[in-house]
């Protein structure tokens, strides 16, 4: 029997955990070169020894009680997508939205900095691996990031995610570093959205980019991560992560862009949601129609 049984549930916050060569087949070779140098020579010997574990593995009913309980690239489906479909058997959910992982923090990261040739080559790779990694299984629903960092090219590449399969579009959770999320330029992403029926979708990602850089000089030793993931999330993180969701859904809707496209959808993925009363009555607050 499956771990859920009683209901329909639709999963809104699924991974998948790219492993080294992950990018070889769908970016550039630089994308391909960088991409590989983040996982780093110390973590060889832990990926040769997941990737095995995998490749040895013959997942079935009978881990029906551990499907819930293994987690990030021990996780049944973590990467290999025909053991995904047995995973959400197992699970019982009838559909996954599957974000990427190592090339969230990557992409996050690229927004900000001064490649912009490379965000948009590395956003492309992403798109195109989420594809293949879900195009086996009509539950499985593939995100796709769209950078906004530059305005002319932040349109190009929806249209790109949504012509190849994208069924959700991952932007910033922060502000882009020289525009505000609601420039109107960028309403060509937020109209390819609409038409396409798709929903937009801000997730956790990097909180120091709300955090000023001195938060951490607190003359104590460093707080491990809570999950070990490339974040390096901790408590202080976690009270600051409403902000960046604060902050877009404030431009957002102040400066009219839900005005202009009331069918838009947008999902706020692994964020909290205890701060959003909070944030409603702020926001009747501030409305002096701008």
């Amino acid at each position: 029997m499956p771990y859920i049984s009683d209901r329909h549930v639709h999963d809104a916050d699924s991974h998948v955990m790219e492993i080294p060569h992950w990018l070889d087949d769908f970016g550039t070779q630089r994308v391909a070169e960088q991409f590989n140098a983040r996982f780093g020579r110390q973590r060889s010997d832990f990926f040769t020894n997941v990737i095995k574990k995998h490749q040895d593995a013959k997942f079935g009913p009978e881990d029906e009680s551990r499907v819930m309980g293994l987690k990030n690239h021990d996780a049944i489906g973590a990467f290999k997508k025909a053991d995904r479909s047995i995973a959400l058997d197992l699970m019982g959910v009838k559909t996954q939205l599957v974000f990427p992982t190592s090339t969230n923090v990557w992409l996050e990261t690229l927004e900000h900095g001064d490649d912009l040739d490379l965000l948009y080559e590395t956003a492309s790779a992403t798109n195109h691996s989420q594809i293949e990694f879900c195009n086996h299984d009509e539950r499985l629903l593939p995100v796709g990031y769209v950078p906004l960092a530059d305005l002319d090219r932040a349109s190009e590449a929806a249209k790109e995610a949504l012509n190849i399969g994208i069924k959700a579009l991952l932007i910033p959770w922060a502000c882009p570093r020289n525009h505000a999320t609601s420039h109107v330029k960028l309403d060509a992403v937020w109209s390819q959205a609409v038409d396409a029926t798709v929903p937009v979708l801000l997730h956790v990602g990097l909180a120091d980019r709300v955090l000023p850089d001195a938060h951490k000089n607190n003359g104590l030793a460093a707080v491990p991560d809570f999950h070990g993931g490339e974040e390096n999330f901790r408590s202080i993180s976690y009270m600051a992560i409403p902000h960046g969701p604060m902050q877009a859904l404030a431009m957002l809707i102040l400066d009219g862009v839900l005005d202009r496209f009331e069918d838009l959808k947008i999902g706020v993925i692994e964020l909290g949601a205890s701060w959003v009363p909070g944030f409603m009555r702020q926001l009747d607050s501030a409305d002096f129609s701008n």
